[in-house]
């Protein structure tokens, strides 16, 4: 089974297309798009993830966020920084998921910033 099957094997995060989503494989960023007219911002650089979410004031989003954070391979570090900045009377609902092989060597830790 390939990659992509066993993340949506095992994580929540919908197929559909028109969904809000962010899918991490190990530390590369397979699918990144939003639907909801807010911004979100996804990148690596060596083992560190970085999220940063922005949701304008008054803004309720109609779609969940879908978050999924896979190590599928041997000796992976994920060290995910995760900020979401919510502004003032605007609202969402996060999903998030982590996929974990268990194979020897995976170190999977977050930090969430909420503003």
């Amino acid at each position: 089974m390939n990659d992509k099957k066993i993340i949506q094997k095992y994580s929540r995060v919908p197929e559909a297309n028109d969904t809000n989503k962010i899918v991490v494989l190990d530390n590369q960023v397979l699918v990144s798009q939003t639907f909801d007219k807010f911004n979100a911002k996804v990148w690596t650089k060596e083992n560190k993830i970085f999220l940063n979410v922005d949701i304008p004031a008054g803004l309720k989003l109609q779609k969940p966020v879908s978050l999924c954070f896979a190590a599928l391979h041997k000796k992976v570090t994920q060290d995910i920084n995760i900020n979401i900045n919510l502004g003032k009377n605007s609202q969402a609902v996060f999903l998030s998921d982590c996929v974990l092989t268990g194979d020897e060597g995976v170190r999977h830790t977050c930090s969430l910033l909420l503003i």
